[in-house]
């Protein structure tokens, strides 16, 4: 069975390949909770020096941190090193051995888990008959229109809309009708297509807006309030 081996400071320590354990243990509901057990595991394996387990960490590393993204967490591997007290034992070494400990802690690292505040970045667009503003709330996309979305500023509204469901997850986008004066069959492409991949719910919509949307149909497609 492959193993892989750690540094050589104080003997060998050595463990089954890591996706066979990781394999092993029950993961957890998404819906519920990440999945964390390779990341853990991760934490208490010392993969040692050799070029292909570098790499092979590397790629396990990244997918973890896309893996906490995913769930609006951002994950950060702090050096045990860094926050150590001064240990008695450490007197009690030679130099070399005493940098061999330090060089081999250095790898040794705390999990930081936090939550992503994506509230505070907004996306917006400005043009001569249109402003958009988007923001990202607990995976609700926020857009609000001001102005008129006709056949010259809708791919603006589309541009908005993609960068922001691409950048983030997104259950439900809710539009704010309040300021939008005019919505062309332009317009209302964009939200066919966005409804096609998420609940649209057009929110304080005006008469002239709630008229379009009743003479086209579009009222039996998308949420009005």
């Amino acid at each position: 069975m492959k193993t892989y081996e750690s540094g050589k400071m104080y003997g060998v320590y050595r463990c089954k390949k890591r996706d066979s354990i990781i394999n092993k243990v029950p993961s957890i509901e998404k819906k519920e909770l990440p999945d964390v057990t390779g990341i853990i595991l991760s934490g208490i394996m010392n993969f040692g020096n050799d070029p292909d387990n570098i790499r092979d960490m590397a790629s396990f590393f990244k997918s973890a941190y896309e893996k906490m993204a995913s769930f609006n967490l951002k994950a950060e591997r702090i050096p045990v090193i860094n926050n150590m007290p001064d240990l008695n034992m450490l007197a009690k070494l030679d130099e070399e051995k005493v940098k061999a400990y330090k060089a081999a802690m250095e790898k040794v690292c705390y999990w930081k888990i936090t939550l992503i505040d994506d509230t505070k970045k907004e996306y917006r667009k400005e043009a001569d008959d249109i402003n958009i503003t988007a923001r990202i709330n607990n995976r609700v996309m926020n857009i609000k229109l001001e102005g008129r979305i006709d056949s010259i500023s809708a791919p603006d509204f589309l541009a908005v809309f993609e960068k922001v469901n691409a950048e983030n997850k997104v259950d439900t986008v809710e539009v704010d009708c309040k300021q939008l004066a005019y919505i062309s069959s332009a317009g209302l492409r964009i939200l066919l297509m966005i409804s096609k991949l998420h609940d649209v719910y057009l929110n304080n919509v005006n008469d002239t807006v709630k008229d379009i949307l009743s003479q086209t149909g579009f009222d039996q497609i998308v949420k009005v309030k």
